[in-house]
């Protein structure tokens, strides 16, 4: 299962924007995984390991930051995205509503 089609066509071109950019700052650790690895839907206790196994590859990845700006700024309501989950995601966009200048993940 590819993530191009949970997407629509213009958060797909984002995504592939994404792609190139950590291809430009070296081999990113989440390419050695499928997918569906980094979307599980962390409800089962299997789910819930995987999502923090995916949490901590995500803390070594030099992309990092890019991956969870373009998480947050395209509303992906799935996955983890730069290492956090989507409700993580949605807890950083209201402290960044909060406080604007201090939102930083």
């Amino acid at each position: 299962m590819s993530i191009l089609r949970h997407l629509s066509k213009q958060e797909a071109e984002k995504h592939k924007n994404l792609l190139k950019k950590i291809e430009e700052m070296g081999q990113a650790p989440c390419k050695d995984y499928a997918d569906d690895f980094f979307f599980d839907d962390g409800i089962s206790i299997t789910s819930r390991a995987t999502q923090q196994i995916a949490k901590s590859i995500c803390q070594e990845c030099p992309a990092k930051q890019q991956c969870l700006e373009y998480a947050v700024v395209a509303n992906i309501q799935y996955g983890i995205w730069g290492g956090l989950t989507i409700e993580e995601r949605i807890e950083l966009r209201k402290a960044m509503r909060k406080n604007p200048k201090q939102a930083t993940a």
